[in-house]
């Protein structure tokens, strides 16, 4: 407030409100780098990373916290990780809101740093009080899950908790499968079903033979839970999805 009109600004002052320069972390290869953020950019501060593997003949998950500015970063990694869990649970109750995870497969095989640029996680709505011991019925959209008696299990490992989720546009997602025609995320993040969910597809979406894959929590990615079989005017693939996460429908 002390300085004249025209003299220079003290250090500090320069750079408008909203304007500064955000700098990713330095990253020494072999490794893995990232921000992890909003659908509107805003970052995630405090989403926590889990970068996965089998290193030196034992299962390994090497842990990692986003800075307040969403940024991360693995370095100078041994061989041998092969997928990264991006887990926002925590993060999105301070925030008051629900994020979608991943599990994302990594090629770390070159010496350089992996830029995963901007991991985008969406929010979530909230979603329909499943109780473990009975199973249940949420709608998300155009699908419909069914819960045998005995899942989801929770997380945290209640008893009952909320299912919910959203249908996500293929192209707005930060990663879906080649050919996806359908997405859909879940919470909670990591919520698992080993009898597997019934997964139902409204007829009105217009698939001519769809096939139905899920995020693999184990190894990263999607992996095929198998094609899609006629039900009345949709489509249902019956008791074969173990991991609440994300769903796509290819077509």
């Amino acid at each position: 407030e002390d300085v004249p009109p025209g003299d220079d600004v003290p250090p500090g002052l320069d750079v408008p409100p909203g304007e500064e320069t955000v700098e990713p972390p330095v990253c020494e290869g072999p490794g893995i780098t990232g921000r992890v953020v909003q659908v509107d950019g805003s970052p995630i501060g405090g989403a926590k990373l889990f970068l996965c593997g089998v290193v030196n003949g034992s299962e390994t998950c090497n842990p990692r916290t986003a800075d307040d500015q969403g940024f991360f970063s693995f370095q100078t990694l041994e061989p041998g990780y092969t997928h990264l869990e991006v887990n926002a649970t925590l993060a999105g109750v301070q925030l008051g809101t629900q994020f979608a995870g991943y599990s994302l497969g990594v090629d770390l095989s070159g010496p350089e740093c992996l830029d995963m640029g901007q991991i985008v996680l969406q929010e979530l709505s909230g979603g329909d009080a499943v109780v473990t011991a009975v199973g249940g019925t949420v709608q998300i959209g155009s699908l419909t899950l069914e819960f045998p008696p005995g899942c989801p299990v929770f997380p945290d490992f209640s008893d009952q908790g909320d299912v919910g989720g959203a249908m996500v546009e293929v192209a707005a997602a930060y990663w879906a499968p080649d050919g996806a025609v359908l997405a859909a995320a879940f919470h909670p993040f990591k919520a698992h079903c080993p009898a597997g969910v019934t997964v139902r597809v409204d007829g009105s979406v217009g698939l001519a033979a769809p096939t139905l894959l899920y995020n693999d929590l184990d190894h990263g990615g999607a992996l095929e839970a198998g094609a899609m079989m006629p039900d009345g005017e949709g489509w249902v693939l019956a008791e074969a999805v173990p991991d609440l996460t994300w769903i796509w429908v290819v077509d």
